[in-house]
């Protein structure tokens, strides 16, 4: 079940479905055939990395924007991907070569938020 997999509810899907946000299409019995290869899901499931001092702020953050929290890290885990958006607090946690990590995961079909940057 594709929801499921996502982690969000049917109900859910089907709007995403309806909205464009998940391709596919629909048999004439009505059951949706997603098309995961063709598009990536853009979806709302963070994983926030961060330290001590700044986590809770970055719940408060990702909880404000609509964003189910997967996961709360100390280090980013790059080989998962069950997670549309990484949260940050600064961009200077990021390594050095932040512009090569944010053009492979705009590739994999995800996104980094930086709340505070400057």
């Amino acid at each position: 079940d594709y929801a499921k997999k996502l982690g969000i509810s049917y109900k859910s899907a089907w709007r995403l479905y309806k909205q464009g946000h998940i391709k596919g299409y629909q048999l004439p019995t009505g059951t949706i055939i997603v098309e995961e290869d063709k598009q990536p899901f853009t979806g709302n499931r963070c994983i926030i990395v961060g330290n001590y001092n700044n986590i809770e702020k970055l719940k408060e953050y990702a909880t404000s924007k609509g964003y189910q929290v997967v996961d709360v890290l100390k280090e980013m885990d790059f080989t998962r991907d069950d997670y549309d958006i990484l949260v940050v607090w600064h961009k200077n946690k990021m390594v050095d070569c932040s512009k090569y990590i944010e053009q492979l995961l705009r590739k994999l079909g995800k996104r980094i938020e930086i709340v505070k940057d400057g």
